[in-house]
């Protein structure tokens, strides 16, 4: 049973050079170069009082490109756990702005008596 989704927006701009891209609203990579990679990492909390299950899924077209250090865990309560999000361009990735979307699930752990 699902408790709570938060959904994150996924941002890499592939061109000629690096650039840095400090802002929280989404998870923005910021701009590398074909072939190389770049690294945003989210603190994942559970307020709840009881653990929960944490599955991040991802989509759309940068989905295959990130690497999530940490998937499918179990979150006790009141715990904070780092998640790192890796993503590497294609060697032959074309110059442009790419997006996709990871999504947070925190669920329930239903337990068999």
């Amino acid at each position: 049973m699902t408790e709570n989704i938060i959904t994150l927006d996924m941002l890499i701009k592939v061109n000629d050079h690096f650039g840095l891209n400090a802002d929280t609203d989404a998870m923005k990579f910021g701009m590398i170069m074909p072939g190389t990679s770049a690294e945003r990492s989210i603190i994942v909390n559970n307020s709840a009082a009881r653990p929960l299950k944490v599955i991040i899924l991802k989509s759309g077209y940068i989905a295959d490109w990130v690497k999530i250090s940490e998937n499918d865990f179990i979150l006790e309560e009141n715990e904070n756990r780092r998640v790192i999000f890796k993503v590497s361009a294609p060697e032959n990735a074309n110059y442009g702005n790419y997006t996709g979307t990871a999504a947070i699930i925190f669920k329930k752990i239903l337990f068999n008596n």
